[in-house]
């Protein structure tokens, strides 16, 4: 097979791409299918294609299948990669718009509770001063009923006196034995109502006698006519008690309402603010999730283009290198097609060209060339070898070829 190369001018490196397509698993060739067309193959597409016989351009043209399918399959691969390609790249836009969206949505999430936080702020800050409100307003009724109830004993107190004590003493309806008593609890009462000092200094002589005159019963008037302006007094101031106390009530009710709707403010914005922070969570968990989407087809689609790239690479490399060489020993020719090539182009300019004058001396005989000239021409190395009649080609390619034949064709 080396010697048939060389003969027709086809160095081994050229002829490699070729064997190197055939045995190419994308052929899907069986291993004897494959070595029938790789042992045939030589003597098949090292031939000029002008001097193939019809098994040889068989072969030929089933290599040639071959390549066709593997360019085929090849580019297949590439337009599949391509659309994947494309397909994550559209997933990619997709994604990126949803991140965007879901961390728009985050940052809003964000901010409701960030406003969340603040009214929760203002509805404590309200309470507190509710609760304070009330306080003091529950601390005032508890100042003036405090002082309507002293007051209110007070004149029970001066009342009782008066009915009781001071009458018995100014009508002398007493007894001996019980005077002191009397005159001490109408002392008490004329110290507790301020009386002039007086009254306070002369009532007591008064009060005790039996026989009294004219000053000392002058006194008792006074001192009667005082007391009771004392204890009308503290039933007015009583009566007045009592309204103040009325309005600090209607106080600590209002302090107690505005208190209850602060707390109520307060646990709705506190429910509104675990409301937002959840929603905020479930959105801060969904913006992680979409960029980490978006992360993963950026994986994807990098590694797509690096598939399609190696894939577009074998293809070029598969059509630049085994395709080109294929087909440049496919199409070569013999040195006399060209020849016939070349002299069909020069006949109409020798038609035109005027018949040479014979001359005059004989011209000698051209003798023949001590070296046989060859037949074909190289197409790529610059030194080929002189071609061998078909007929020479060795028996054994000829039955190599049958055999490929005959199990192709079954």
């Amino acid at each position: 097979m080396a010697d048939f190369l060389k003969t027709h001018g086809i160095s081994k490196a050229s002829f490699q791409p070729v064997v190197e397509a055939v045995q190419n698993p994308l052929a899907e060739l069986s291993d004897d299918t494959c070595n029938m067309i790789l042992a045939a193959l030589p003597w098949s597409l090292a031939a000029p294609a002008d001097q193939r016989r019809d098994v040889q351009q068989m072969i030929v043209r089933m290599t040639g299948e071959i390549v066709e399918g593997i360019q085929s399959k090849l580019q297949d691969t590439v337009t599949s990669e391509m659309g994947s390609a494309e397909e994550l790249e559209g997933s990619k836009s997709t994604l990126e718009g949803h991140a965007q969206q879901a961390e728009a949505s985050a940052e809003e999430a964000s901010q409701v509770v960030q406003a969340s936080k603040e009214r929760l702020a203002q509805a404590a800050a309200a309470q507190g001063g509710k609760t304070a409100s009330l306080q003091e307003a529950e601390v005032a009724e508890q100042r003036v009923a405090a002082e309507l109830k002293t007051i209110r004993s007070s004149i029970a107190d001066f009342e009782d006196v008066l009915a009781n004590s001071f009458v018995k003493l100014r009508d002398v309806s007493f007894e001996e034995s019980e005077a002191e008593g009397l005159v001490a609890k109408v002392m008490a009462m004329g110290k507790a109502c301020s009386l002039e000092d007086s009254l306070l200094a002369t009532l007591p002589a008064c009060l005790a006698k039996r026989e009294r005159g004219a000053f000392d019963q002058q006194v008792l008037t006074a001192a009667e006519q005082t007391l009771r302006q004392k204890v009308s007094g503290s039933v007015e101031k009583a009566t007045a008690l009592e309204t103040q106390l009325l309005t600090c009530q209607t106080s600590v009710a209002a302090a107690k309402t505005d208190l209850e709707a602060a707390g109520g403010a307060q646990a709705e914005a506190a429910e509104q603010l675990q409301s937002a922070e959840a929603t905020s969570a479930a959105a801060s968990t969904a913006s992680a999730e979409a960029r980490q989407a978006v992360t993963e087809v950026q994986v994807k689609l990098a590694e797509a283009q690096t598939t399609l790239e190696k894939s577009r690479e074998a293809l070029d490399s598969f059509k630049s290198y085994n395709v080109f060489m294929f087909e440049m020993l496919r199409d070569a020719t013999s040195k006399k097609a060209e020849i016939s090539a070349e002299d069909a182009s020069m006949e109409p300019l020798a038609e035109s060209q005027p018949a040479a004058e014979p001359s005059a001396e004989p011209q000698p005989a051209a003798e023949p060339s001590a070296e046989p000239q060859p037949v074909t021409e190289a197409t790529l190395d610059s030194q080929p070898a002189a071609e061998e009649p078909a007929s020479k080609i060795p028996e054994q390619a000829q039955t190599g070829v049958t055999e490929t034949m005959a199990v192709l064709g079954a």
